[in-house]
């Protein structure tokens, strides 16, 4: 019998899981590890509206570029720099708030880009945080 699911799921890709998965898990009772928890770096701040995409995963940040999905990154960079973590600590901490999600998967490069994905387990964003993210990702 199935114990998890594993789902690409993020805050700026919601809607193939909530559709499809999330129900599924709830009945169950499945653990949810979702990859590109952090959309292939884009959830990291490091990409900003209007800039031309470059780097190692630029093609792979291509698909969540859209008006809305930089709205998401710019409240989730402005609640990052409220709570003095980095912007990755925030998407993570959004994805732990959801209901079913065990834990995400997120990759680092290096120790620094490690270093924003640990401050996750001790970031707690408020209902209202919570609320606005999920507000500004709706329909993703």
């Amino acid at each position: 019998m199935p114990i998890a699911l594993q789902p690409h799921f993020n805050v700026v890709h919601r809607a193939e899981f909530e559709s499809e998965r999330l129900d599924i898990a709830r009945e169950w009772n499945l653990g949810v590890f979702p990859y590109f928890s952090l959309a292939s770096g884009f959830l990291t701040g490091k990409y900003h509206r209007g800039d031309k995409l470059e780097g190692d995963r630029a093609g792979m940040v291509a698909p969540y570029v859209s008006a809305q999905a930089f709205d998401v990154v710019d409240a989730v960079t402005r609640i990052a720099r409220d709570k003095d973590v980095a912007p990755a600590a925030v998407a993570l901490a959004w994805l732990i708030a959801q209901p079913t999600i065990a834990a995400p998967l997120a990759s680092a490069r290096n120790l620094g880009q490690l270093e924003g994905i640990m401050q996750a387990s001790s970031v707690e964003l408020s209902q209202e945080e919570i609320d606005e993210l999920t507000r500004l990702s709706d329909g993703l």
